[in-house]
């Protein structure tokens, strides 16, 4: 296959944010899915638009945390115990799955270090906590875009991020941590990567605010619940490398029980097709 082609108004795309979206994928399939999907409906190669979800950006639910820089400017990293705790590093092997630990302590600076500012310790624990975004990944050998941590952290290559409302609870950070590691949350988190090297992607603050996710307040409290339950069966079990996807049985289970909550048809279909994109796997189609 040489290419494929898509056509995109210019008025439509001249107003977007996420102005990668027409070259975001190698399938053309793929574009129209997630064109459709940042409006909330689900569209399938063949059937055309079979569901809707109610999504709002990711600023809307919270706040993100402090990039791993700012971290830097005012934390070393610490083996002995410490009021501040982290997770500290993206390992490919070991950190496969949604529930994770702290694996590290903070110590705070008493200076700053050469040529950089100090960040006081005070501006920056407040934004702490246990949902955690990735910063940056390797699409062809990495798992986790999200995780949920025992308790609230700080990391150097994943956003923190914390929800607005005092009343959200556990199963709103279970719920939000498994969409961003289905397929629709995912093909959503691609369209807005920023490209650095091949699979090495980014994904930077100004691109998550706006992300669209699922909207947690407009989730029932059974559906809720559901999501919980299901978060609790697979938290554990460790998912295979993106390029892997399409024979992955944990992360089959998370896309199918999604579809069964929202009420909207199987979309494995589109898991299939982005574990062969170029950009995840590194091979050609």
């Amino acid at each position: 296959k040489v290419g494929e082609a898509v056509a995109i108004p210019w008025r439509e795309l001249r107003g977007r944010s996420d102005w990668l979206l027409p070259c975001a994928f190698a399938q053309s399939d793929l574009t129209r899915a997630v064109h459709h999907l940042l409006k909330g409906k689900l569209w399938l190669p063949g059937y055309g638009v079979v569901g809707k979800m109610a999504l709002c950006p990711l600023s809307d639910l919270g706040s993100l945390g402090p990039e791993g820089r700012d971290i830097h400017d005012g934390f070393v990293p610490s083996e002995k115990p410490t009021a501040y705790r982290a997770f500290w590093g993206h390992d490919a092997e070991t950190m496969v799955s949604l529930a994770q630990e702290p694996n590290r302590y903070l110590s705070a600076l008493a200076k700053a270090k050469p040529g950089r500012p100090l960040r006081k310790v005070c501006d920056l624990w407040p934004l702490a906590a246990k949902v955690l975004i990735a910063d940056c990944l390797r699409l062809n050998t990495q798992a986790l875009t999200a995780a949920r941590v025992s308790q609230p952290v700080l990391s150097n290559v994943w956003w923190s991020f914390a929800f607005k409302r005092k009343r959200a609870t556990a199963a709103h950070e279970k719920a939000l941590v498994l969409w961003l590691n289905s397929t629709p949350g995912l093909l959503m988190m691609l369209a807005r990567r920023g490209e650095t090297m091949g699979a090495w992607v980014r994904f930077k603050k100004p691109a998550l605010k706006p992300l669209p996710v699922l909207d947690m307040r407009a989730l029932s409290r059974n559906q809720l619940n559901r999501l919980s339950f299901l978060y609790n069966r697979v938290a554990d079990q460790a998912l295979l490398p993106l390029p892997q996807m399409n024979t992955d049985d944990v992360r089959a289970e998370i896309d199918r029980e999604i579809a069964k909550t929202l009420r909207i048809p199987d979309f494995s279909i589109l898991r299939e097709m982005l574990a062969r994109e170029p950009i995840v796997c590194l091979r050609p189609l």
